[in-house]
């Protein structure tokens, strides 16, 4: 005994995705899709490859998590040779796993020690958040000690996105749908800021390059970062994505970054063609 296990979901983006198979992290997928089908999400999926299941504006996809029974069923196989379990699932106000991991925990009152954090971010941000605990359970640190670890690490993190459809904003009940017509038939693209667990519109700009400018403004306004991830949609980044880190290292020289794929739940909320920044501050000198 002793362990300590890691479950998250398969939103997650990792810079190492080796990471998921040393660690023993297990993953909760998701399932993605039209009423024409679905596809299981694995983490680093390239949304791009699924871009045929967004084509219908009358059924766009959804993102469904496993069910209850599935959920207590990893944790039922993971007890076995475990004293603890972290489960760090995508937001809850975005994603449904939260809730159901809670209530799937539940029935192992006693059993074993399972803690379900709300992490309130996804993707990108979600795999710091795995990396961090990852890292904290190989140097042997104490359950709970993991646990704030994880929490404070929350606290840093923050992300900005735009995307190119506004219909994505109609259907979550973020704006009307004439304004939502209006607003395609302008090119206009929404700026959207993901703050605690939502995602919140901010502004509307009129074409990409001020999206961009828009990103590397919001970047920008912090004096100290740990690690900076560019959000695409496709594995390999575009030319633009490449121009943003390029104006980003002008600022922060010594930047630490990297690419990341937001994978087909996560375009369920942003769409096939958005792109977005996720910046861990760093910690306050004490």
């Amino acid at each position: 005994m002793g362990r300590v296990r890691i479950v998250t979901d398969s939103t997650v983006s990792l810079k190492s995705p080796n990471l998921l198979k040393t660690h023993a992290i297990e993953v909760l997928p998701l399932q993605v899709g039209t009423p024409e089908g679905a596809v299981e999400e694995q983490p680093g999926m390239d949304v791009a490859e699924y871009a045929h299941l967004f084509q219908d504006p009358q059924h766009r996809p959804t993102a469904q998590a496993p069910s209850v029974e599935a959920i207590g069923q990893v944790f039922e196989k993971l007890q076995v040779d475990c004293e603890a379990i972290l489960v760090l699932p995508s937001s809850a106000a975005l994603f449904p796993l939260y809730s159901l991991a809670c209530q799937a925990a539940g029935r192992y009152l006693g059993k074993c020690k399972i803690q379900v954090l709300d992490t309130m971010t996804f993707s990108a941000g979600l795999g710091l958040l795995v990396e961090e605990a990852a890292r904290a359970v190989e140097q042997g640190v104490p359950f709970d000690e993991v646990v704030r670890l994880v929490r404070g690490t929350i606290a840093r993190l923050y992300a900005v996105f735009f995307l190119t459809d506004m219909f994505y904003l109609e259907r979550r009940r973020l704006v009307s749908r004439s304004q939502a017509i209006l607003g395609n038939m302008l090119g206009v693209l929404p700026f959207l800021l993901l703050d605690e667990g939502r995602l919140i519109p901010m502004e509307k700009v009129r074409n990409r390059q001020r999206a961009l400018d828009k990103l590397i403004e919001f970047v920008t306004e912090f004096s100290d970062i740990e690690h900076l991830i560019i959000l695409t949609p496709s594995a390999r980044p575009a030319q633009e994505a490449c121009w943003l880190r390029d104006r980003l290292l002008e600022v922060y020289p010594d930047l630490r970054f990297s690419f990341a794929p937001y994978g087909p739940s996560v375009a369920t909320w942003v769409g096939i063609d958005g792109m977005g920044v996720v910046v861990l501050e760093a910690e306050e000198d004490l």
